[in-house]
C-alpha cells in the first residue's frame, strides 16, 4: 500500500506529477480567490449592520 510514486524513475512518473502539481496550484489559486471574494463580502455585510463577530 505505497501510494507514494517513486520520482525520477521515468518520464511518465514526471509528467504525472507535474500536471498534478499544476493541478493542485490551480485549485488552490481558485480556492483562495474564492476566500477572498468571501472575505469581502462578509466585511461588506458587517459594515452593513455595524455587527461585530466579537459579539456573537
Amino acid at each position: 500500500m505505497n501510494f507514494i510514486p517513486y520520482f525520477g524513475l521515468d518520464g511518465y512518473t514526471a509528467h504525472w506529477a507535474s500536471s498534478i502539481f499544476c493541478s493542485l496550484k490551480r485549485a488552490s489559486s481558485v480556492l483562495s480567490y474564492s476566500l477572498w471574494q468571501l472575505t469581502q463580502y462578509l466585511a461588506l455585510l458587517n459594515a452593513d449592520r455595524n455587527v461585530s463577530v466579537d459579539s456573537q
